[in-house]
């Protein structure tokens, strides 16, 4: 009998609207067990950001990280790394300096050095905000501000980015975005763009710049012959860099909340309600019915 796995995003699907685990997952974790299925993630989150989220719940998983650009194992707290790509350093010189030609706002970086690099805020005019700071950091101080020399200056840290993101009201991303797209530089780079409502209810967006080739699907193609062999896969999953994932996957879900082309996706089951309890309830429904 094959393995069962969920595999599943995090922002905007698992967690609710509030970026907060929903209150539900307890007992989402206690079904699984006793349907001896495993619980593997696939964000865009780096990976001690999920293991600071998760930390409560003491469980082992597998999670593929910073879009597919890190890919781990945690046991007990305990993280090894599978897989990881990074950026050149010429690479991520030239994104930051064009990152820093075209926008003032924060921007971060993503980095495989250490705890301590883990994240990386460039400091800039707009870096006392708050915004940047109390999105990631979730009362764990996990983000770390440099200026822009500082960053240059450490060769550890250069060497070591895998993932540059930007944070920013919509409408300054979707700047940015444009002026990024006609750069004929970044077209070896993909530009992912979220959105995303914050309590004040204004509009706010993430950017990231990642390499062409890496993405949450080529993980799961990569390791298909090793973690994901003989498996049946759930995938879980409400933006277009979930798209690989979930087309690779058996069974897909997604909350009524969705990118619309995730919601359009061939096979996709579209759950109506958002992402968090009533969409984790609803995967937890079907796990006792059909599998």
């Amino acid at each position: 009998m094959k393995k069962i796995v969920v595999l599943s995003d995090i922002d905007g699907t698992l967690l609710d609207t509030t970026n907060n685990v929903p209150q539900v997952f307890q007992s989402f974790l206690e079904k699984l067990r006793m349907k001896n299925i495993d619980l593997y993630f696939a964000t865009s989150r780096s990976p001690q950001n999920v293991l600071n989220l998760l930390k409560e719940y003491n469980i082992s998983y597998y999670a593929i990280c910073s879009d597919g650009a890190s890919f781990v194992k945690i046991e007990q707290q305990n993280m090894s790394i599978v897989h990881e790509e990074n950026l050149s350093q010429d690479e991520t010189c030239k994104i930051l300096d064009a990152l820093c030609n075209v926008t003032f706002a924060p921007f971060l970086l993503f980095t495989n050095h250490s705890n301590n690099y883990d994240i990386i805020s460039i400091e800039t005019q707009m870096s006392q905000d708050g915004h940047i700071y109390e999105l990631l950091s979730d009362g764990r101080k996990i983000v770390n501000y440099a200026t822009f020399e500082q960053v240059i200056d450490k060769k550890e840290i250069i060497n070591s980015v895998r993932a540059i993101s930007f944070f920013n009201t919509s409408e300054v991303i979707d700047r940015v975005y444009e002026q990024l797209s006609s750069n004929t530089f970044f077209k070896r780079f993909k530009l992912y763009r979220y959105r995303e409502t914050r309590l004040d209810n204004n509009s706010y967006s993430w950017l990231d710049i990642m390499p062409q080739h890496l993405s949450k699907g080529a993980v799961v193609s990569k390791f298909m012959d090793t973690v994901f062999n003989e498996t049946f896969i759930i995938g879980l999953g409400n933006d277009i860099n979930d798209l690989e994932m979930l087309k690779l996957s058996n069974i897909s879900f997604c909350p009524i909340n969705s990118n619309s082309i995730i919601k359009h996706l061939h096979g996709m089951r579209v759950i109506n309600h958002c992402n968090g309890n009533d969409f984790l309830l609803q995967i937890m429904q079907f796990l006792e019915q059909d599998i």
